[in-house]
């Protein structure tokens, strides 16, 4: 991977703001979110597109838990 893949998106929008995204899953999630961050959640059962782990923890919990 390239340093410029690497860390939070605030790092490498800080130190690497014009590193051309390379992979064909990251440029998918840029131009459907604006964004590259991950964890992103989509749930096809439901439509729900969200990001943050401690909100797709808690989504999940609500939405399947028995």
């Amino acid at each position: 991977a390239h340093k410029a893949d690497m860390g939070p998106p605030w790092v490498r929008n800080k130190f690497y703001p014009d590193a051309p995204i390379k992979s064909r899953n990251r440029q998918a999630m840029r131009e459907r979110t604006g964004r590259s961050q991950v964890p992103f959640l989509i749930d096809p059962n439901t439509g729900k597109e969200m990001f943050e782990s401690a909100d797709i923890q808690k989504y999940l919990l609500a939405t399947y838990s028995a």
